[in-house]
């Protein structure tokens, strides 16, 4: 029904335009209404008219003039219902002619000004938009997107007590400065794309009132400029639509989001491809599935690095579990993606006062978790002995007022068991520490017969040397089989030897022994491993039924049988028949 009266408008406007010199004869077709003809003299305004007509109910229609100086005038009257006269009726051939519009009487608009100033690319001026009646108005959809050349609007005093559709109303207009202080939204049902695509560099919404919003999806998209956003203070209206609220504005890196309780809204997707970096939150601000940081650059979804918390920077949190919203999180967080190794001065607390070991080192790949412990060297005292050969240190983080993100080694519990305590060796003359050592040291290794099988989901695993440095023309496939003669064990990591100075780290294998027996499960159901000790999701053995196996393998150091390629049951939670 809308579509026939915008089609209608649009008729009656073209068959209505009469040019003139001195003065515009306005006619209104008949389209169900009576026959109007009026006289409109140009004695006010300067310049020709060029193009002039009117609309609305026939009693009191909105006449208007277009003159040379690029001013659309509109007098005073009713707009019809549909509220789209001027961005439709108007052709493209005056169109592009409109760079000032001046409400030169009151106007009264009905239920509808969707499209009313749409895609006026050169319009640069809106005047007397206080004549603008819009008090009975509840649609304002697109009212002014795609304007080009506005760089400055201002609100002040445009009643939209009464309006429930802001969808798109600012969209791909390239504003510079947006006045919306008193803007009345306690009656908006839908903000969707409300603001997507403008050019503004700044939003303060902390007045918007948002409590009967249900879609606000895509409110924000593609804000290329956007740097600053206040979205304080906002309550949410149980089920609101949150789906990419930031998505594309590739400047706005900082978001406060403290004082919002979305814990019942659908904001699935609602921080996914932004490039936000830096989130304050509180417990009641849900991450849940907001895919925060996710990475779709290659076509493939990537989280990169991770987040800390800069009250509490020793913790760094897995950047997919930050995105999904696997925690409760509360306080300030900043991405971080750090190299994979990391090199600092450590400083180790000792009875001969701090000592400081230069340049120690730890390869981030080499950690099953970012926040795992691993062994740093204690350094050397000359005349005298440490009490430990090393220590366990951890992964710390630092962040200063810029923001600016440092990456350090620090020694767990220095105080008591990272404590250093050193004693005389009995030389003559103890000097100063040994502040060259680094984490690298000469291997222990040890004679060890073993069978060894790599992971069988994880690809080709990496083979390294003596000296640590990976082998790079050769690798092991997945889930195939090898035998070990020597276990290695340098810088706190654990590698086996499979060939003449190759080595295969302990994470990226099991060990395992060959077995051919068939085992049964009891009265309950029992659930299967992954070789890395991860629980199967999708499935299990069933209560009393047997089953074949071919390896006993040693799994985080627990003996399991295998049943599939990667599929392993507790040895003692069934019987062997």
């Amino acid at each position: 029904m809308k579509k026939g009266l915008i089609s209608l408008g649009a008729t009656m406007l073209i068959a209505g335009i009469i040019l003139t010199t001195n003065t515009a004869n306005v006619h209104a077709e008949n389209v169900g209404s009576s026959t109007s003809t009026e006289e409109i003299s140009d004695d006010s305004h300067d310049g020709r008219i060029i193009f002039s007509g009117q609309e609305g109910p026939e009693d009191n229609p909105v006449m208007y003039k277009l003159t040379d100086d690029g001013t659309l005038h509109i007098y005073g009257g009713t707009v019809g219902a549909d509220g789209v006269p001027f961005a439709i009726g108007m052709n493209d051939e005056y169109k592009p002619l409109v760079t000032k519009i001046s409400f030169d009487g009151n106007v009264i608009a009905q239920d509808s000004t969707s499209n009313f100033f749409k895609d006026f690319k050169n319009l640069s001026e809106i005047s007397n938009l206080k004549n603008f009646d819009t008090s009975n108005t509840t649609d304002m959809s697109n009212m002014f997107s795609g304007l080009k050349a506005l760089k400055v609007l201002d609100l002040t005093g445009l009643n939209t007590s009464k309006v429930t559709n802001m969808q798109g109303m600012f969209s791909e207009s390239n504003f510079e400065s947006l006045n919306l202080l008193g803007l009345d939204t306690s009656s908006v049902i839908t903000m969707q794309s409300m603001f997507s695509g403008t050019t503004l560099n700044s939003l303060n919404l902390s007045k918007f009132n948002v409590s009967n919003v249900n879609n606000m999806s895509f409110m924000f998209s593609n804000m290329s400029n956007l740097n600053s956003i206040d979205v304080s203070g906002w309550k949410f209206k149980d089920g609101v639509s949150m789906m990419q609220l930031f998505s594309g504005d590739s400047k706005l890196t900082t978001v406060d989001l403290s004082t919002w309780n979305n814990q019942n809204a659908n904001a699935t997707y609602y921080l996914m491809n932004s490039s936000i970096d830096r989130i304050t939150v509180s417990k009641d601000t849900s991450l849940k599935n907001s895919y925060i940081g996710l990475d779709i650059s290659t076509g493939e979804a990537k989280f990169p690095g991770y987040w800390i918390n800069i009250n509490n920077p020793d913790k760094l949190i897995n950047a997919q579990d930050f995105a999904v919203g696997a925690d409760e999180y509360d306080g300030t967080y900043v991405h971080v993606v750090p190299s994979d190794t990391v090199t600092s001065d450590v400083t180790f607390k000792s009875n001969k006062g701090d000592q400081i070991s230069k340049d120690q080192s730890i390869t981030i790949s080499d950690l099953l978790n970012i926040n795992d412990e691993f062994d740093i060297k204690v350094p050397t005292l000359s005349g005298y002995k440490a009490n430990k050969v090393t220590v366990k240190g951890k992964l710390s983080v630092d962040i200063n007022d810029d923001g600016k993100v440092t990456y350090k080694i620090v020694v767990v519990d220095p105080d008591d068991s990272g404590y250093i305590t050193y004693t005389s060796d009995g030389t003559t003359n103890p000097s100063t520490p040994n502040h060259s050592g680094s984490s690298s040291s000469r291997p222990n290794t040890i004679d060890i017969e073993h069978l060894v099988t790599t992971h069988p989901h994880n690809g080709s695993v990496s083979l390294y040397k003596l000296n640590g440095d990976k082998v790079l023309n050769r690798a092991l496939a997945q889930n195939s089989d090898w035998f070990s003669d020597q276990e290695m064990t340098r810088n706190g990591i654990k590698y086996y030897r499979v060939a003449t100075n190759e080595w295969v780290k302990a994470r990226d294998i099991y060990v395992y022994e060959n077995k051919n027996l068939t085992i049964g499960t009891r009265n309950d159901v029992q659930y299967l491993t992954t070789s890395q000790g991860e629980t199967v999701l999708n499935r299990a053995l069933a209560a009393d039924t047997n089953w074949q196996v071919d390896k006993l393998a040693y799994i985080n150091g627990k003996s399991f049988y295998r049943v599939a390629t990667n599929e392993f049951v507790p040895v003692d939670s069934v019987i062997t028949k």
